[in-house]
C-alpha cells in the first residue's frame, strides 16, 4: 500500500548501491587544509567524534555537473533512530564559503545533505561546478554543551557523487 494505506502501489525498483570503505578519518582533520581527502565518488569513511566540540573535515573532489549526497550514519553501538547521535554537516566550496549545512534531515537527529535529483532537497549540492569540497562534520550546536553525550559518537560518513 502507499504511504496513506488506502491505495496500492502498482509495482516498484529498488535500487542498492553499495558504497566502498575509504578507511577512518585521518587526525588532525579539524581545519580545511587538514582535511581527510575521500577517493572515489560512492565512499563510507569513519570518524570518530570523542569530544562534542571536535570539528572534522573531509575534502571531496567534484567533477563538473555532478550533485552530493552526504549522508552520517552510525558507526558503532550509538544509532541516528535513538537520537544517540546529532551531528551537524556543512558543505564549504575550495575558498572556504559555506554553501550550506543540516542538522537533523537524515534519520533520528543523524545529518543529511542531499542534492541529487531532479528536485533536490539541497539545491547548493546540486549541479556542482568542477573543484574540491568541504564537508565539515561536527556535533549539532544544542549537542555541544559540557554532559551533552549525543555530541560525543562514532559515525559514518557516506558521500556519493552524480
Amino acid at each position: 500500500m502507499e504511504r496513506t494505506g488506502s491505495l496500492p502501489i502498482a509495482g516498484y525498483i529498488l535500487q542498492a548501491k553499495f558504497e566502498g570503505s575509504a578507511g577512518f578519518e585521518v587526525e588532525p582533520n579539524d581545519t580545511a587544509p587538514k582535511a581527510t581527502a575521500l577517493p572515489g565518488t560512492d565512499v563510507v569513511i569513519g570518524g570518530n567524534h570523542a569530544i562534542g566540540t571536535d570539528s572534522d573535515y573531509f575534502a571531496i573532489t567534484v567533477p563538473a555537473g555532478k550533485s552530493l549526497r552526504a549522508e552520517i550514519v552510525e558507526g558503532n553501538a550509538e544509532t541516528c533512530e535513538s537520537d544517540d547521535v546529532d551531528s551537524f554537516l556543512t558543505l564549504f566550496d575550495a575558498s572556504g564559503l559555506a554553501l550550506g549545512g543540516d542538522d537533523d534531515s537524515g534519520r533520528g537527529f543523524c545529518s543529511l545533505i542531499d542534492g541529487t535529483g531532479s528536485s533536490p532537497a539541497d539545491d547548493y549540492a546540486h549541479n556542482l561546478a568542477a573543484g574540491t569540497y568541504y564537508l565539515l562534520v561536527e556535533a549539532a550546536p544544542s549537542a555541544q554543551a559540557p554532559g551533552d553525550t549525543t555530541g560525543q559518537f562514532i559515525y559514518n560518513l557516506a558521500i556519493t557523487l552524480r
